[in-house]
């Protein structure tokens, strides 16, 4: 008992600074390459493909829609990125763990698996910021503010293309230049 109650002072000590509306976790994947924007209590490791990680609130979960593993898929229909979750209260009451592990870049490496064989992608990625779910808190060990939640982004990057010029526009740049070049080049005449 005694444990408990120094832990929940712990926590409020070390949570206080920190509460805000809600937290938003995002996860990018740059050509491959994973990264994320996390709270300043998290505690995440990035390397190459993947990123893992998490946090430990002082709260119960009211709601939460983020999934166990979500799918994001490429254009061609091949899965490109993997998000495991896993929210789960512990030990001590009126605290919950959530965990991360985000990879990256998997139709870049490796064998491809199709979003059919994973029963569907979730998200197709497309450039933007996607919520892929949110988590409410309510009262643990501390009270959260009103409408505290925790939200769960991602942004693919390798899916933004930068749009070709139109072969007309070239050919019509390059006559111009062209056409330029002739006047200002002087005209000779017969002698």
């Amino acid at each position: 008992m005694r444990s408990a109650a120094l832990l929940a002072l712990m926590v409020t000590v070390f949570w206080t600074p920190h509460l805000k509306a809600g937290d938003i976790v995002l996860f990018t994947d740059n050509n491959g390459a994973a990264s994320d924007t996390v709270p300043p209590a998290y505690v995440v490791f990035c390397s190459g493909a993947s990123c893992s990680g998490g946090d430990l609130y002082p709260y119960t979960v009211v709601s939460e829609t983020i999934p166990a593993t979500v799918y994001i898929g490429d254009p061609a229909g091949y899965v490109s990125d993997e998000i495991v979750t896993t929210v789960a209260p512990i030990n001590v009451a009126g605290f919950t763990e959530v965990q991360f592990a985000f990879t990256a870049g998997l139709d870049l490496t490796g064998a491809l698996v199709t979003c059919a064989s994973v029963g569907g992608c979730d998200f197709n990625y497309n450039g933007s910021v996607q919520d892929v779910g949110l988590i409410t808190w309510g009262a643990g060990v501390l009270t959260p503010p009103s409408g505290y939640s925790t939200t769960l982004e991602f942004q693919s990057l390798t899916g933004t293309t930068v749009p070709e010029p139109s072969v007309p526009a070239l050919l019509s740049i390059g006559l111009a230049i062209v056409g330029v070049l002739r006047l200002a080049k002087p005209c000779r005449q017969g002698s």
